[in-house]
């Protein structure tokens, strides 16, 4: 029942203080998620990015869950330019600090470049995500990032090579 949990959440962060961020994050993206449901796009993406401000002034830099979330948003919304620029400042912020953060957003940017049909650059950046995935030998992002890897190839009619990625990913 989405539209219960957007008057819930809503309510809840009505009455929140507003220095209570701690609590609005939590809220923000739950708000988001119900707001998608619905199909309210535009509302979803005003609760995303006042999460994104909130988790800047708290943890001092963006966080790849939220960046990621707010991206897709706007592909839906069809500001592929937006989310392109949001996800590729956010890893920039996050390739030194925090490379699993970063290598979530290069799978993102990998999905990003199918929305334009740019081939190249899935393989560029999906391949970037791989390396620093098998680096940190995490194996969920290893799967992540062969999986993005796997879709931009088989659209490109790579048969092969999405196969490999497909098996890597397993």
């Amino acid at each position: 029942a989405p539209d219960g949990a957007v008057r819930w959440y809503g309510a809840a962060l009505r009455l929140l203080p507003r220095d209570e961020n701690a609590q609005r994050l939590e809220l923000l993206p739950r708000l988001a998620s119900a707001l998608t449901a619905l199909g309210e796009l535009e509302q979803a993406h005003a609760a995303l990015e006042e999460a994104l401000r909130l988790s800047e002034q708290d943890a001092g830099g963006p966080r790849a869950e939220l960046v990621a979330r707010c991206a897709a948003v706007e592909h839906w919304l069809g500001r592929h330019a937006d989310a392109s620029r949001r996800l590729i400042r956010a890893r920039d912020e996050l390739a030194e600090r925090n490379p699993a953060e970063a290598a979530t957003l290069e799978i993102e940017l990998a999905h990003n470049a199918l929305y334009e049909m740019d081939f190249e650059r899935n393989f560029e950046v999906g391949g970037m995500a791989l390396e620093r995935a098998r680096k940190l030998g995490d194996q969920a992002l290893i799967a992540r990032a062969a999986a993005a890897l796997c879709a931009g190839e088989s659209a490109a009619g790579r048969m092969a090579d999405a196969a490999a990625h497909c098996e890597e990913g397993l």
